[in-house]
């Protein structure tokens, strides 16, 4: 899941051209490139690109970078409470408020729909996740219903959706290394993990701002620019970064997004594979994994509007009559938190 409309905010609808969906298309490549080399793809001069990115941002449909982190590299494991309950809006705001400084909750989702929030939490373990489970239900006045899953294998994880990038080219990345460590990702070896206290000052400081350059991390940091490099390479070789993304609102776009939670029977090994590509496969999925618990498999959908996505869920029923047993649908209405790397992320102590 990604970015919706904030508390409090009326964000409109923006018209983009092919050079817009051009710059977003690179932005979501790798958050971190120059206004000069997104400018030598896109095809305008870098000071176009600068007002165009600006003009993004001032709109509402950038609403910042983030650094996709591997939490379980790190140690830790992705569980996600669905909860249904009733109560005043005076106890919901007390709940939100409470659930936004825990440090291991990544993310607050509201929905429309059978349940009400969805709520990530990352936990070293089963215990630690039961008791920020418990301290969430603790605070529920009036909980009808909560359902838990377990993250466990990403199918598909994208900043936008192949529908909406439709047609749009780009040549292929060649030149130098730069500070968006693009070429560091291609020759990425996932090395043994050599994480320490440092490194976590640099990764926090790229956590919710993965466009900071080398130099504003250097000032915090109190490392040279060349060590804040080494250890960003460092961190992508041994695939603790795994990206540097734009925060995109969608609403902004024109677009909805439907989160998808289906229960599978008949399942084999060579099945679930065969599920799992279509799902890859299919063009309006933003994100999908496979999931442990009541569901074995949640997707968000980015559609247009309710006939797009219909249509995506009567062709992935068409294709598999026997393997899904039931689905449920939820629309997502509004986004409370959300980030990937939680203050609740320590070091592993050695």
């Amino acid at each position: 899941m990604k970015v919706l409309t904030g508390e409090n905010q009326e964000i409109p609808q923006l018209k983009l051209d092919m050079k817009d969906k051009r710059i977003l298309y690179m932005l979501t490549r790798n958050a971190r490139f120059s206004y000069a080399k997104i400018a030598d793809h896109v095809g305008l001069t870098r000071d176009a690109i600068k007002y165009r990115i600006q003009q993004y941002e001032k709109n509402g449909l950038i609403q910042g970078y983030r650094t996709l982190v591997n939490a379980k590299k790190l140690g830790y494991q992705s569980y996600h409470l669905f909860l249904d309950f009733h109560s005043s809006l005076e106890d919901e705001k007390q709940l939100i408020d409470f659930m936004k400084l825990e440090e291991n909750i990544n993310a607050i989702l509201k929905f429309s729909g059978r349940l009400d929030y969805e709520i990530a939490i990352m936990a070293k373990n089963v215990d630690q996740f039961d008791n920020i489970m418990k301290r969430i239900i603790n605070k529920t006045k009036v909980l009808q219903n909560c359902e838990m899953i377990i993250l466990l294998k990403t199918i598909k994880s994208a900043t936008l959706t192949e529908a909406f990038i439709d047609n749009v080219s780009i040549k292929e990345e060649t030149g130098r290394n730069d500070s968006s460590f693009f070429k560091d990702f291609m020759k990425k070896k996932d090395d043994d993990l050599d994480v320490d206290e440092t490194d976590f000052k640099v990764l926090r400081e790229l956590a919710n701002n993965a466009r900071a350059t080398l130099a504003e991390i250097s000032k915090k940091t109190k490392l040279s620019p060349d060590a804040v490099a080494y250890r960003i390479k460092k961190m992508i070789r041994q695939n603790v970064i795994i990206e540097f993304r734009p925060v995109i609102n969608y609403h902004a776009l024109g677009y909805s997004i439907h989160a998808v939670l289906f229960k599978l029977q008949n399942i084999s090994e060579e099945n679930e594979k065969i599920f799992c590509e279509f799902i890859r496969q299919q063009p309006n999925v933003l994100w999908a994994t496979n999931t442990l618990g009541k569901w074995n498999v949640l997707l968000y959908l980015l559609t247009k509007n309710q006939e797009e996505f219909h249509d995506t869920i009567i062709e992935i029923r068409k294709q598999f009559p026997d393997i899904i047993r039931s689905y449920d649908t939820l629309i997502a209405y509004q986004e409370y938190k959300y980030t990937y790397f939680p203050e609740g992320i320590k070091p592993l102590k050695k």
